[in-house]
This record gives C-alpha cells, sequence and structure tokens, in this order.
C-alpha cells in the first residue's frame, strides 16, 4: 500500500500536524505500507527531521498564507505519479477544491480535521477531539465517508501506551511546552509565574521552531533547579518525571490525558479552545482561557492552587478514563481495511486457527467456552475442510491474518455464521471490515443464499453492537441478516 502525506510545519503554524502525521506514518509502516511526504519549505519546517526517519518528503515551494490550494495541488502533482492508495492531508488551508484536483493520483483520500469548517472530498475523516460531532460534519463530506471521531482515535506514540504516572502528595517537578513554535511567547508568562516558588523542579521544552530560544536561555541563569530544552528525543520521558504540565491545547492534550498528568492549559490557537473548554468542563484539566487574556500571576495562582492534591487526583483519573494510546492503530487499521481479502483455510492453518480458537478472548464467548485439544481441532478441521456445506475463511491484510470467519448451511439458503479476530487484532476496528468481506465473499461463492443468522451470547455487547451496526436484526435467539 503507497499512501501519500500532505502537512506543513513552520514557525508560524508549528509542528502539531506533522508529528501527529509522523505517529501515523511509523504506524503504516510497520504493518507494511510504504509512506512518502509532501511538505512546504517554509522557516521551521520539519523536512529535514522527517528524511531523517527514512521518510521521503517531496519540498514544495513556500507559498503564503492563506494557501492558494490550486497553486499548492499543481505543484504537487507534478512531482508525483498517479499510483497512491492512500492521500493523507492534515491542512486547514486545504479542503474540497484541493482534494478532488488530487483524485486521479489516489484511489482514496483521508482528511485529519479539528475545525469542522469547511468542505471535503474525503473517504475517511479522523477528528480526534473530545468535541468532534459526528453529525456536525455529515454536512462537509460525502455520504459515505468514513467519519473516525474522539480521543479513541488520538494519534499518540506508542511510549504513551502502559498505565498512568503516579500521583504525588506534593507538586516537585513541573514540565512546561507550548508546541514546537509558541508564537505568543507563552513560556515567558510561565517563567515569570513560576519565578518566586522555591524548591519545584522545571523543565522548559522550547520546541525545535521557537524563535526565541535564546532571550529564554538568559532567564534561565539564575535559576539553577530549571532545566532548558531546545527539543528532546523522548518528551514522554519527561512527562512521567513530571507531577504538573503548564501548556497548550495541541496535540499534547491527548499525550497528557494517556499518562494521566494533570495540567493547566492555556488555548495558543482558535481551534484549540472549543476542546480546552470542553475538557475543563468535565473536571480534566484547568484551562486558564486563551493566551491573550493569560497572565502569570493567574499561572502563579492555578499552581498553587494545584497544591491541593485531591485536585490533581481528580484531573488525573478524569483524563486518563479517556485515552488509552492505541489510536493510530485504530486509525491505521482504518486505513488499512481496503487491503483485507478473503482466502479458504487449508489445513496448513491448523496451528494458526489452533491458537487463535483457544485465545481466552475468544472461548469466552464461544458455545463451547473449553479449551479444545489438538487432536480434536484438526479432526473438526478437516471435517469442515471436506464438508460441501462449510466455508471456512480467514481475512488477511497487507500485515498479516486478521481474523476467521465460518459460514455453515443449516437449511436451505441459510448459512449460519461464526467469526473471530486473531490475536493483536482486538478492539481495532477490524470487525466489521471482516464481516463486511467475508460477506462480499460468501455471496461470490454462495449466490443462491439469502439469508445470514448469528447466534450471540446476550452479554456480549461489542459483537451485538457489530452485527447490527452492519445490518443485522434480532430475532428469537438469533440476529438475521436477509442478502437477497
Amino acid at each position: 500500500m503507497k499512501v501519500l502525506i500532505r502537512a506543513d510545519a513552520s514557525s508560524v503554524v508549528g509542528i502539531g500536524h506533522v508529528m501527529r502525521c509522523l505517529t501515523l506514518a511509523h504506524e503504516l509502516r510497520a504493518r507494511g505500507a510504504e509512506i512518502v511526504f509532501a511538505c512546504s519549505d517554509s522557516p521551521g519546517d520539519l523536512i529535514a527531521y522527517i528524511g531523517a526517519q527514512a521518510f521521503e518528503v517531496i519540498p514544495l515551494t513556500a507559498s503564503t498564507l492563506p494557501l492558494n490550494w490550486q497553486f499548492d495541488a499543481e505543484a504537487l502533482q507534478v512531482k508525483i505519479t498517479p499510483d497512491f492508495d492512500w492521500i493523507i492531508v492534515d491542512h486547514y488551508g486545504l479542503d474540497k477544491d484541493w482534494e478532488c484536483a488530487m483524485r486521479l493520483f489516489t484511489k482514496r483520500i483521508a482528511v485529519i480535521d479539528d475545525l469542522c469548517n469547511r468542505a471535503h472530498d474525503a473517504d475517511l475523516l479522523l477528528d480526534q477531539n473530545l468535541s468532534a460531532e459526528r453529525e456536525a460534519y455529515k454536512q462537509w463530506v460525502p455520504a459515505n465517508c468514513q467519519l473516525l471521531s474522539g480521543p479513541k482515535y488520538a494519534l499518540l506514540r506508542p511510549e504513551f501506551i502502559g498505565g498512568p504516572i503516579t500521583i504525588k502528595p506534593q507538586i516537585e517537578r513541573i514540565l512546561v511546552n507550548f508546541g514546537g513554535a509558541d508564537p505568543s511567547r507563552e513560556m515567558f508568562k510561565v517563567m515569570d509565574a513560576l519565578k518566586e516558588m522555591q524548591g519545584i523542579h522545571v523543565d522548559f521544552v522550547a520546541g525545535r521552531s521557537n524563535l526565541a530560544w535564546h532571550e529564554l536561555q538568559q532567564l534561565i541563569l539564575n535559576q539553577p533547579i530549571w532545566h532548558f530544552y531546545h527539543y528532546v528525543d523522548d518528551f514522554s520521558q519527561l512527562m512521567r518525571l513530571a507531577d504538573l504540565f503548564i501548556g497548550a491545547g495541541g496535540s499534547s492534550t491527548w499525550e497528557r490525558a494517556a499518562l494521566g498528568l494533570p495540567s493547566i492549559c492555556i488555548a495558543v490557537a482558535e481551534n484549540q479552545v472549543s476542546i480546552a473548554q470542553v475538557m475543563h468542563a468535565k473536571g480534566m484539566h484547568c484551562y486558564l482561557g486563551e493566551s491573550a487574556s493569560v497572565t502569570a500571576a493567574g499561572i502563579r495562582q492555578q499552581v498553587a492552587a494545584l497544591s491541593d492534591l485531591s485536585h490533581r487526583l481528580s484531573f488525573a483519573e478524569k483524563s486518563f478514563s479517556l485515552v488509552d494510546a492505541k489510536g493510530a492503530g485504530r486509525v491505521a487499521t482504518a486505513l488499512l481495511q481496503s487491503t483485507l481479502q478473503m482466502r479458504k483455510v487449508v489445513f496448513d492453518d491448523a496451528s494458526l486457527l489452533f491458537t487463535a480458537r483457544n485465545a481466552p478472548e475468544v472461548r469466552i464467548w464461544s458455545l463451547e467456552s473449553g479449551v479444545l485439544s489438538w487432536e480434536a481441532h484438526c479432526a473438526w478441521l478437516q471435517h469442515k475442510l471436506s464438508s460441501a456445506d462449510a466455508l471456512l475463511l480467514i481475512g488477511e491484510a497487507i500485515d498479516g491474518p486478521v481474523g476467521v470467519v465460518r459460514f455453515d448451511r443449516f437449511m436451505d439458503k441459510h448459512v449460519e455464521i461464526s467469526i473471530y479476530l486473531l490475536q493483536g487484532r482486538y478492539q481495532m476496528g477490524w470487525g466489521s471490515a471482516l464481516l463486511r468481506v467475508a460477506e462480499t465473499y460468501l455471496i461470490e461463492k454462495w449466490p443462491d443464499i439469502i439469508c445470514i443468522r448469528a447466534f450471540i451470547k446476550e452479554e456480549n455487547r461489542v459483537s451485538i453492537k457489530m452485527f447490527v451496526g452492519e445490518g443485522y436484526q434480532p430475532e428469537q435467539d438469533y440476529y438475521l441478516h436477509y442478502i437477497q
């Protein structure tokens, strides 16, 4: 699978768009995709940084903001060939016009957005914010566009998986960062706010594109327990050491939530306001307001208020419950679903099926929930493979096998379905895709079938939701789907 990512970083727009796209790019490459970036060569861009991670980068001549979509599309089109499976665009300056122009160069288009304020010609749209409303986007995208909304899909690096930090009785260490550029100079306010607070270790991370680097360096000379970094490779480690975070409402919002790190948030861009307000209302962090209205005194006052352990514990618990840091995997799955194909099981698959069938996550929902012996499994598999009334399938994507589906005829033109995912595929969004592709395969091989039925344990709410979402209706003890 070949993927083009269009995103920019600069001292004006910051680095958040490129950084979250890099997270997704690493996830896709690990699953076998070929990734190409296209980025404007502006002051503060991350072209060299992306290239250092072994991704191809197509440089585009920077243009003045607002971006001219036609100029941008034409500049890119002369540098690429029309053989991409996906083009992913993460850019507030591009919309439906640009996307339509790029249609000839790709099979599908995905948009990463936070604003919900313009039309898109997208096959998939991601808005990872808590304030994202699926209904609101329907006016901006085609009816068949797949919408991924909410922090369940937050694009976080793997190092944020692994559980929350420990909340200490006292604030001993504070981490401060306002993205990659900090154009509104919030870090100066925070330094002013904290300069009289004794005994607190403070880590300041200025950001790659911060133009005030040398000014800021001068302000820490007389602060022996303040540390100042231009950039750190392992930002998550500094976050795990901190007791409090002070920063913007951008992509690091979800990193903080995934670690349960209590935070003071200042919005430094218009698109950060709504999510910061929603999280404040839900008691997940403290939002001080937009940058122009925030003062050093206000910051100092809030740091003092958060010396109360109960406040920080509450922030940590509510934010951590929201984000599991597996969003990049879920988004990658949504993109890779287009590569999913079914094939018939052969006896050489016996070991794969045996391990998957005996997994506790599968057995708990099976009619026969006991551990199956190897001998019994092989006898069952041989019987199913030789039966004219059984269709036993494996779904495979470019990164390997996904799940197993079995159709058994039980009366004329009717089949019963059994479906389960392989280990490592749970809770990633593969179930519905596997079901759809398997049904298509069934119709091709057994075109006389008019009804599929599924028996689902009442407690298996996840499977019930999936089958109902794919058109199955409850009838007595089963869920039925009439396909003709």
